[in-house]
């Protein structure tokens, strides 16, 4: 609306400001929502989507009655969770999030949050060793359920064009690849699009789609936990923590260096006496 951080940093509402510069009340309301729907057209937003950044946006700029609750309303929409009829009227926040439209929702989450001036989404998961594991003799996994991980997975490559500012990292024991049939391998409409990140090099690549960790660590030299080390006992310096020699840690031998140097460091933080 031609504001400058000077005159207006975002961190409260901006009818007052209107008001303040002589408009009334409910001419610097449709002002401001005349901006918040030219903004969020341009995005190419589901419907639902739409109303969602828009009754937000203009929750938190306009705040007028129940603004507070109508945000809760919607949050908890984002989320996933089913919303009472009369939640659902009160927001017009109708379609509900589903295997079908989970990656559009994705895609929306991710070009709103560039709107709100973060530059993207990065989710991360880890131990998807456990899609191969047994607890008391049976899988925990049944193969449909393993095989409809790998397929959102596969989907999720296949739109990469489609996902810009995105990044996907999946994290699991070589066991992922050695059983042929829980693993990568078993699910070969996944695996013909990873399998190119296993083509031997003289060289590590960090780059490739498919990454042993091991031989990452290698790569980064021999005193790279140290190098961690350092790094954190600085961090949590400027956070107020202190390194506290007389902290008695426990036996961490059974633990790589880089886990053994982060744990040691965590554990003798001190917060620092006020002077």
């Amino acid at each position: 609306m031609g504001y400058s951080i000077e005159r207006y940093d975002g961190k409260s509402k901006l009818l007052p400001l209107l008001i303040e510069e002589g408009r009334g009340q409910n001419d610097a309301g449709r002002e401001i929502r005349k901006a918040i729907n030219d903004t969020f057209k341009k995005a190419d937003l589901s419907p639902s989507f739409f109303t969602f950044a828009v009754s937000v946006t203009g929750d938190r700029l306009i705040g007028l009655d129940d603004t507070d609750e109508n945000i809760k309303i919607a949050f908890k929409w984002l989320k996933g969770e089913k919303l009472e009829r009369f939640e659902k009227q009160r927001t017009f926040l109708f379609e509900t999030l589903q295997k079908s439209n989970a990656r559009y929702w994705l895609n929306a989450l991710i070009k709103i949050l560039n709107f709100a001036g973060t530059k993207g989404l990065v989710i991360l998961l880890d131990d998807l060793e456990v899609l191969t594991e047994k607890l008391d003799g049976k899988f925990k996994y049944t193969p449909n359920a393993v095989n409809d991980t790998y397929e959102l997975l596969r989907q999720l490559i296949d739109d990469i064009e489609l996902l810009s500012n995105f990044l996907l990292i999946l994290a699991g024991d070589k066991v992922l690849i050695d059983d042929d049939k829980r693993g990568l391998k078993s699910y070969a409409a996944l695996w013909m699009r990873l399998q190119t990140g296993l083509v031997p090099s003289d060289r590590f690549n960090p780059f490739a789609d498919m990454v042993n960790i091991d031989l990452h660590l290698k790569s980064l030299g021999e005193d790279f936990h140290e190098q961690v080390k350092k790094r954190l006992i600085e961090l949590f310096k400027v956070s107020g923590l202190k390194r506290d020699g007389n902290i008695q840690t426990p036996d961490l031998s059974g633990n790589s260096l880089l886990r053994s140097a982060v744990i040691e460091t965590a554990l003798r933080a001190k917060k620092l006496e006020e002077e």
